[in-house]
């Protein structure tokens, strides 16, 4: 069997402090959608030496994370704790979606955070595209500005 390949998660804002990195970290460990499937603890977890990602935007982060971290750490999903995380403790999840022309275009989406296990796994394995959570009010699922727009 091939070794399990995680999500990589990355801190762009100085304002997430320790203590809510490690309560999220905690809930990406613990959340269960449903109770009879056990939590994915482990499968969402920081990059090692990613203190660059602090400033930089989700583009950025993503673009780096495959070039460096691929095939280490999946390619897709992403998960960033930025300044808006600080705010009201939703997630932003990257993933690239194919548009109809066959290119690739990277997309955003904000979660609850005890939602974003889910989400990550589903997008891993292609079960679900991150457009599949843009009609979904913030209560679980949220967009990134709002609109559900290309980041």
């Amino acid at each position: 069997m091939a070794p399990r390949r995680d999500a990589g998660l990355y801190v762009s804002s100085a304002s997430v402090t320790d203590a809510l990195f490690a309560e999220l970290v905690h809930v990406f460990d613990t959340a269960q959608d449903f109770p009879e499937f056990p939590p994915w603890t482990g499968f969402i977890h920081p990059v090692p030496d990613s203190e660059w990602a602090l400033g930089e935007q989700p583009a950025e982060i993503y673009a780096r994370h495959r070039q460096t971290r691929f095939p280490e750490y999946l390619a897709k999903p992403v998960v960033v704790l930025d300044e808006q995380t600080a705010r009201d403790k939703s997630v932003l999840v990257l993933s690239p979606l194919l548009t109809d022309d066959g290119v690739f275009v990277l997309h955003g989406v904000r979660f609850d955070a005890r939602k974003v296990p889910g989400a990550a796994v589903n997008l891993s394995i292609s079960n679900q595209e991150l457009d599949d959570y843009y009609d979904v009010q913030f209560n679980g699922f949220g967009t990134v500005d709002g609109e559900g727009s290309k980041i």
